[in-house]
């Protein structure tokens, strides 16, 4: 599993069911908030998800990071 890979790498604590649940996104820090997404070969990143993750981020007073492995 990608996410758990990458939260592992980062030192940050994945969050149950990929944040589907109380706790929004993949996974965080103290300083940071991850959104992490595996594409095979491509990937359309939409606004609306870079807004939600930079809205929550500024909430919880934490640096949004969206990474997106291919």
């Amino acid at each position: 599993m990608t996410e758990k890979r990458i939260a592992k790498e980062l030192g940050a604590t994945l969050h149950p069911n990929s944040g589907a649940l109380r706790i929004k996104h993949d996974a965080s820090d103290a300083e940071k908030l991850y959104e992490i997404k595996d594409a095979n070969k491509t990937y359309t990143l939409k606004a609306e998800e870079l807004n939600e993750l930079w809205t929550r981020a500024a909430r919880e007073v934490k640096t949004p990071e969206f990474i997106v492995e291919f």
